[in-house]
């Protein structure tokens, strides 16, 4: 599990304890090649999954299985629930079920670089 928290960049970890909808996927694509369009090698998006069946597959997320529940035991954390991990692996903002908006919005303040100006600077 501490594989995810490995490097320094942030990480933008999702977690899920059932199969995810269609619109759970939708939400974690969207929001990883978000996230890489305007951050790039700054923050690493990953979904920890701890349900029944075939891992899934998703574009641009790395997925790790937690088949005895330890995150959610050691952190009580919800299905659902997104954390955006500092690179010094501190947790550094929580939400259940977010708006990409929401999760920009943290971003943009904890790496200090607006994203039209990361935008802009690929041009």
């Amino acid at each position: 599990m501490f594989d995810i928290l490995r490097g320094t960049r942030f990480v933008f970890l999702l977690y899920y304890r059932e199969e995810l909808s269609a619109a759970q996927v939708r939400f974690a694509e969207e929001l990883a090649a978000t996230l890489q369009e305007s951050w790039a090698g700054l923050i690493k998006t990953a979904l920890l999954w701890s349900g029944e069946g075939p891992e899934p597959t998703l574009i641009g997320l790395t997925v790790y299985r937690d088949e005895e529940n330890v995150f959610s035991k050691t952190y009580v954390a919800e299905s659902g629930s997104c954390y955006a991990i500092r690179p010094d692996g501190h947790i550094g903002w929580t939400a259940v079920s977010p708006k990409v908006e929401s999760v920009l919005a943290y971003f943009e303040n904890a790496v200090g670089l607006k994203r039209e100006a990361a935008l802009a600077g690929k041009k």
